[in-house]
């Protein structure tokens, strides 16, 4: 009981600290340091996992926004350009933005130097190219931002009226602060769940604990404050989905085919939402 008292009151100090001071100083600059060293680590982690690409991520998008040929698209925290590429192969007009150089330079490669890629925010603000677009994603990225409700004002003023936002995340429910398989015996194991009220920096992904093994700076909140922000801005909440890609037609002969196999490598949950008309 010793350990665990103490194991608990380290946390808790940290989660306070960090809560209280804004988490960490300097978040975005550290947060873009740690992709730029990370970059081709990630790279190498998404190709290997290429049917959680195809079955969670990409289905989802075609499930949610449909046909998106001929719309403007921002790809917001595009990373190493997934997103970037699949819009772009389907036919839409897409602005990416991403804080990490290194990042940025290799979704400029996957879409052959077309992709216009933009470093921050700021200097989407300060281009010459439409300001506005018919849809904004945001994939998996929100848990990596320090200004929740900021960073989705700032997505819903670039969305036209009747505009759509889609935003996968960790799943929260299933990503807490403590998390993790634990083996009950040979044949048997469970998926350990705590913390779940602790809001602030995940330390797990901090030091590099999850399964890409890459350290990051991820921030845990509580399902209800990703639909509390979605709400205080004004958007219509659409669809709220948490894919396992069942539906696509190669999934059975996919290594996701075995039973929650998906669960364990990719446990996301996502929002579809819109800006009024009126």
């Amino acid at each position: 009981m010793g350990v665990l008292a103490s194991n608990l009151r380290e946390d808790m100090a940290e989660y306070l600290y960090r809560v209280g001071e804004g988490l960490t100083s300097g978040f975005l600059q550290q947060s873009g340091q740690r992709w730029d060293h990370a970059a081709q680590s990630w790279e190498q982690h998404r190709a290997g996992n290429r049917w959680t690409e195809e079955f969670i991520y990409r289905q989802s998008l075609r499930e949610q926004l449909g046909d998106v040929s001929g719309l403007r698209i921002l790809d917001f925290g595009g990373g190493s350009g997934e997103f970037s590429e699949f819009l772009h192969e389907n036919g839409a007009v897409v602005t990416y933005v991403d804080h990490s150089a290194q990042m940025r330079e290799i979704a400029r490669h996957k879409t052959n130097g077309v992709l216009e890629a933009y470093c921050l925010t700021e200097d989407l603000e300060g281009s010459a190219r439409p300001q506005l677009f018919d849809a904004v994603v945001a994939n998996m990225v929100l848990h990596d931002v320090e200004d929740l409700g900021g960073t989705l004002g700032w997505l819903s003023s670039r969305l036209e009226m009747g505009g759509r936002l889609f935003v996968t995340i960790l799943h929260p429910c299933f990503k807490p602060p403590v998390h993790g398989w634990s083996s009950l015996s040979e044949s048997s194991a469970r998926y350990m769940i705590d913390r779940y009220g602790n809001i602030g920096l995940n330390l797990t992904a901090v030091f590099g604990g999850g399964p890409s093994s890459i350290p990051t700076l991820n921030i845990h909140r509580r399902l209800s404050d990703y639909m509390a922000a979605l709400l205080a801005i004004g958007l219509v909440i659409d669809s709220v989905f948490e894919p396992d890609g069942r539906w696509h037609p190669e999934y059975f002969a996919s290594p996701l085919a075995v039973a929650d196999d998906w669960f364990r490598r990719a446990p996301v949950l996502g929002f579809l939402a819109h800006k009024p008309r009126c």
